[in-house]
């Protein structure tokens, strides 16, 4: 009975994950404008179509194989990502025939995981990946290439941040924050905890981390003024453990017990929303400083440029105003020889 709990509340927050990530998906194609917004939008419309299969392993009963299967569709979350790296980095050489590679893999992997038992043979949709009897043998490759995309990732997005400056730079930061909560909190809770002790296994959170990574980077994306990491940080805390204290409620063994996993949940909710709200004021108050700073570096930009400009042309304005001043010199002694000749003629005539 416990099992089977644990199952359905995970699959409703796995199913929630993909509702966020579909909104995510809509606000960017609706407010974005450019080629690297637009396949921001693609990552956040497979993350959600990741999320909403892998919920619907944990919901459905009976044979949950194909869905299992399935969930390797979120691999083209991976091409897509990249390919909005390129567009954001400025990477776009050979950018078709790269993207294309990309995507050709993604499509070769879901199809060997979709219609052959090479990648997916368990029934289970909880399992250690240490059990070779729970997968196929190229299941080891699958995982491969994702390695492979996260590194290009990775690569990309910290040449273009110790390439650029400014706000660009600071985008950029958010965005390796990201994904590398996203990886790295996949890595631990779905492939090295399990190692150690296979009934962690529950406890795999990288479908909920994407609404974390395409939220981060949404964020850093179409707001200016990018909060600091410890706002982000701490939501993310305060709502991975608002989800154990849920869980924690529903497996409740008595109705004392059940009252009081209650109350503790009101409890951290209450303080956790106190905390945050005093770190927004912080920042709010830190976000007007940085407008006015960004004014001043706007002015200071637009000052620098009209210097520029006048240094450029400094060696035309010194010759004109050398030519300037040599002809009114000229001007003056031909004036004075004149009024000499007139004297002169005076004195003869005299």
């Amino acid at each position: 009975m416990m099992l089977y709990s644990i199952e359905k509340i995970r699959g409703i927050i796995l199913v929630a994950s993909g509702l966020l990530n579909s909104i995510f998906a809509l606000f960017i194609w609706i407010r974005g404008k450019t080629k690297a917004t637009f396949y921001l939008g693609f990552v956040a419309l497979f993350s959600a179509i990741y999320s909403f299969i892998y919920g619907t392993a944990f919901l459905v009963a009976g044979n949950k194989l194909f869905w299992i299967r399935a969930t390797w569709l979120g691999v083209f979350i991976l091409p897509a990502y990249i390919t909005f790296v390129y567009y954001f980095t400025e990477k776009t050489k050979y950018l078709k025939l790269k993207s294309f590679l990309w995507y050709l893999g993604a499509i070769v992997l879901s199809y060997l995981a979709l219609a052959t038992p090479y990648i997916e043979k368990t029934n289970n949709p909880v399992y250690p990946y240490v059990d070779p009897n729970e997968y196929g043998p190229l299941a080891p490759w699958g995982r491969a290439f994702i390695i492979v995309c996260l590194a290009t990732c990775f690569i990309y997005l910290l040449i273009g941040f110790l390439k650029n400056q400014g706000l660009k730079k600071a985008q950029l930061k958010y965005f390796i924050l990201g994904i590398s909560v996203y990886t790295i909190g996949g890595l631990f809770t779905a492939g090295i905890i399990p190692l150690f002790n296979p009934a962690f296994s529950y406890i795999d959170i990288s479908a909920v981390l994407s609404v974390f990574w395409v939220g981060l980077t949404t964020y850093a994306i179409f707001k200016r003024e990018l909060f600091e990491i410890r706002i982000i940080l701490t939501e993310l805390l305060v709502g991975i453990f608002s989800i154990f204290l849920i869980i924690q409620i529903f497996l409740s063994n008595s109705f004392w017990q059940y009252l009081w996993n209650i109350n503790i949940f009101i409890v951290f909710l209450f303080f956790g929303y106190l905390f945050i709200k005093s770190i927004f004021k912080e920042i709010r108050i830190k976000q007007k400083i940085g407008e006015a700073s960004w004014k001043v570096l706007e002015q200071g930009e637009v000052v620098s440029e009209n210097f520029k400009k006048v240094m450029s042309n400094r060696e035309g304005l010194l010759k004109e105003w050398f030519l300037s001043d040599v002809n009114k010199e000229l001007e003056i002694n031909a004036l004075r020889s004149k009024i000499k000749e007139l004297e002169e003629k005076l004195k003869e005539k005299g």
